[in-house]
Formats: structure tokens, sequence, C-alpha cells
């Protein structure tokens, strides 16, 4: 499918949606065909699994259009309000801007080509990006239009500092926080400078535990792999992937990143989150964040030691003088590595970890 028709959330035919650079593709239709279900969105995960398996899920359209409505009352997105479609559809983040679309009777606008910087500031009221998408706005200085109302910002970590400089430039960030197993967002906040952390859980989610409860639980998860397909139904609770502080009254959340967000050198412990934070910061300041990545090498004495790739001679020498002068840094003997290209997901998340 080239194009999403926005009309089709309101039948009971199933849409497959499969990412173009997707290998055997026909076996996962075949896959997904069989199951008994309709008025179902079938979708890939933006990822695999550590095994190299492709994950998939059976997303109800009600589910899909529960999360919208609640994303659009608890923001109090109004009717007739424009959202540019500036993530894939066939990634949940791209879909549930349809869904939204759908149920404020307006459609999005769809860009004719692939995205370029420049489309941030076609004139509509929201967008959603990933934070390489908002590092380019912010490196080439782009103002939001005079219609703009809000941008979403999920899919991967956000650094502080390009937080900041985006709400410089004029840009109303939304943080975001959720995954295609609730049908797109969990949590989001409207945020400043001042910003804790926390985002406000949908009122649709119950939090506790680890776990989530949902009224736009997924249905199944298909996974994919040369043996054929497993297939997993969902429960009544979902397991959250990541780690998360809860507020006291449970209402509030802030994500702190995977369960294995953690790795052990030299008998001490780091957060991956807050070592990535002061990386990434100071790249910003660099105008290089897509320019390296951080990737764990594992050192049969010493533990897991982080490594810095960048791909430029110029900016080795850069973070070789900032790791000297940071404590933290310096005790991870962190080494800066130069390579051809870094690595990135197919919706232009720069690969750390």
């Amino acid at each position: 499918m080239e194009r999403f028709e926005i009309d089709s959330f309101g039948s009971n035919d199933n849409i497959y949606l499969i990412p173009p650079y997707i290998e055997n593709k026909e076996n996962i239709l075949k896959g997904w065909k069989e199951q008994d279900l309709s008025g179902h969105v079938f979708i890939c995960s933006s990822g695999t699994t550590s095994q190299g398996e492709i994950k998939t899920y059976a997303l109800s359209k009600r589910a899909l259009l529960a999360n919208a409505s609640s994303v659009n009352q608890f923001l109090n997105i109004g009717s007739k309000k424009r959202w540019l479609a500036s993530l894939p559809f066939y990634h949940v983040g791209g879909l549930s801007i349809f869904a939204r679309s759908y149920l404020l009777n307006s459609e999005p606008v769809v860009l004719k080509e692939k995205w370029k910087d420049e489309d941030c500031q076609i004139d509509v009221n929201y967008l959603s990006v990933v934070p390489t998408q908002l590092y380019r706005i912010v490196k080439k200085s782009l103002r939001p239009p005079s219609s703009h109302e809000g941008i979403f910002v999920g899919g991967d970590f956000l650094a502080t500092e390009l937080r900041n400089q985006a709400i410089d430039l004029g840009w109303k960030v939304i943080a975001t926080y959720g995954m295609t197993e609730v049908c797109s967002q969990l949590a989001s906040s409207f945020v400043d400078k001042s910003f804790d952390g926390f985002l406000d859980i949908l009122p649709i989610h119950t939090v506790s535990g680890g776990q989530v409860q949902s009224k736009s639980m997924f249905t199944s998860c298909m996974i994919f792999n040369s043996e054929g397909v497993r297939i997993e139904k969902a429960s009544r609770r979902f397991i959250l992937p990541d780690k998360i502080e809860l507020s006291e009254d449970g209402l509030r959340l802030k994500p702190l990143g995977r369960n294995d967000g953690f790795f052990k050198y030299k008998g001490r412990l780091f957060s991956k989150f807050q070592i990535l934070d002061q990386i990434q910061s100071f790249l910003i300041q660099e105008n290089a964040l897509e320019d390296a990545q951080v990737l764990l090498e594992r050192d049969p004495e010493l533990g897991e030691r982080p490594i810095l790739y960048v791909s430029k001679d110029n900016l080795k020498k850069t973070m070789e003088d900032h790791v000297a002068g940071s404590k933290v840094l310096k005790l991870l003997d962190l080494e800066v590595r130069k390579v051809d290209n870094v690595t990135s997901h197919s919706i232009g998340k720069i690969k750390n970890f």
C-alpha cells in the first residue's frame, strides 16, 4: 500500500501495512491473512527482536481510534485541526496521525515526496517527528508556521539541549512516550525548559508495578523467523519494556530507558540514559548529532565498555577533548573511534547501545 486511505477506519475490513524494506513480505502477508480477525490493522514494529526476528502486531481499529480519541481530548485538540503526515503510515507513530485526523474530520497533509526538513513549515497545526528530525530542524534554525500548535516528539531519547533549542525557536514541544502494543501513545505532555521528565498518562491507561492496563491494547503479536511464526495473544496487562518512575498519585510517569538500560563497567553500574544525555547534548552543540553513535563492547575482565563511533575526522578529536574534560566519561574510559558511517533505524533514529 503506497497511500493510506483515512476512510478505511470506518470499515470492518483488515488493513495490511508492510514497510518497503522488509524481506519475505509474502510470508508475513500470508501469516497475517491466516488470522481469524476482522476490523484490524496489521503492522510491523519499528525494530526486530534480539534474535533478528520480525515482530508484528494486529491492532483493532477500535483500539487505534480509542487511543487517538484520548490524545485529541487529553491535549484539547479541536475539530478541523490539521496534521502533517510526517512519519511513515506503516509504523504506529504515522498511522496514529491518520486515526486522530479521522476523528477530527480533517484530512492530514500527505507529503508527495520523501520528508524534507523544510516540510516542518507547512501550514498545519500539528506534526510528529523523531528526535533526529527535530535535530535537523533545529540545526537549520527552522521556525514553525503561524498555524503551529504542537510538535510531538517521540520514538527515541530526546536530549535536553535539543529540546531547549527547539523551544527557543518557537516550537511547542509535546514529549511523548508510547509503543505499538498500546496503539501509539501511553503518556504525553507539553514541555518547557523546566521539564522534569514526567509525562501525563492518558486516561485510557492505568500503570502500576511496571505494567499497563489499557483500553487500546494490541490484539495479538506475531513474530516471524526462519522457522515460521509464533503468536502471542494480548493479556489484560502488558509488561512495559522500559523502566519508569511513577508519580505518587500514579497519574504521571518518567521514562528511564529500557529495562536493560544499565550496564556495568569496572564493577560500577551506569545508566545508558544519563550517559547518552551527556554525549548527545554536547554533540548537538557541535551540530554533529547525526555523525555519532554509542555502542557497548564487552570486555571479558572489565564488563561492558561504551565506544563512541564518529563519522568525521575532526569530530574524533573534538570528542576526545570533551571526554578528557568529563569526570563521568573518563570513568568509563570512553574511546572514540572513526568509522565511515553510523547506522540508523528505518525511520531515521540513530542506533545507540
